[in-house]
């Protein structure tokens, strides 16, 4: 079987149902100014339908909550079950961009229709993250023996605990630029695994700049939402899942002429 074209029309029944206003092109740069606007939009997407995001949102951290208290398989079910959510909050975002609805069951529309390269997607981000975690614990650890003997020794600390961290971060970036746009890649345009996953880093990549700024807003706007008992969470949550939508839906959807 030969592997999708990362740039071909979709063909998959969601993207029949949503109407989508474009095919799937190169990821295109952004201006700046879309790290803003991009939340700006994901919010009228969650202001399409409050009630069923809000509930979308409650059921999701529930089934994150009990599958991360299992013993041994949760690592495994959060990496497999995540990105069959995300891709269902990508068909309600679409819906709600495209119609001003939200429907509760489109948070499970993806296990239906793309369940098998989602899965397989979810298990390529566990085995990536295995590896930085692997990586990173032969350092941390390196580096605990060596300061405990230079404490000993009225030494300076090792400087490897430092590494780690900036090896953790210089490769935990790369894995979340890979998986950002992945499940909506998958779901609207019939991606493989892999293909979805480098498409989003090349989207990310050539967005940095716009990102910079979504992430400085973001992060600013979690201080005021972690307020009244974490209720503005829900809200800012949704926000920037719907988010996601739009920022992929500027880099990578080409209009037709």
């Amino acid at each position: 079987m030969s592997d999708p074209n990362p740039y071909q029309s979709p063909s998959s029944e969601v993207m029949d149902e949503s109407n989508s206003p474009g095919v799937l092109g190169p990821p295109q740069s952004m201006p700046a100014g879309c790290g803003w606007s991009w939340i700006a939009e994901g919010f009228a997407i969650f202001r399409a339908g409050p009630g069923p995001w809000m509930g979308m949102m409650i059921v999701y951290v529930l089934i994150m909550f009990v599958v991360g208290i299992l013993p041994l398989i949760s690592i495994v079910l959060v990496n497999i079950l995540a990105p069959l959510l995300m891709a269902g909050f990508m068909i309600a975002s679409r819906r709600g961009a495209t119609s001003g609805r939200i429907e509760f069951a489109d948070m499970f529309a993806a296990v239906q229709e793309k369940s098998t390269p989602l899965i397989l997607f979810g298990l390529i981000v566990l085995g990536f993250s295995a590896l930085i975690m692997i990586i990173c614990g032969v350092l941390f650890f390196s580096s605990v023996a060596d300061s405990m003997d230079a404490a000993q020794f009225g030494g300076a600390p090792d400087a490897k605990f430092l590494l780690a961290v900036l090896i953790y971060l210089g490769l935990l970036i790369p894995l979340m630029m890979g998986a950002w746009f992945a499940p909506a890649l998958i779901v609207f345009h019939d991606l493989g695994p892999w293909d979805a996953f480098t498409t989003s880093f090349k989207g990310c990549l050539v967005n940095i700049i716009p990102f910079l700024l979504y992430g400085i807003i973001s992060l600013i706007l979690m201080i005021p939402a972690m307020i009244p008992l974490l209720l503005g969470m829900l809200v800012l949550g949704q926000t920037l899942i719907g988010s996601i939508y739009a920022a992929y839906k500027d880099i990578f959807l080409v209009t037709e002429q």
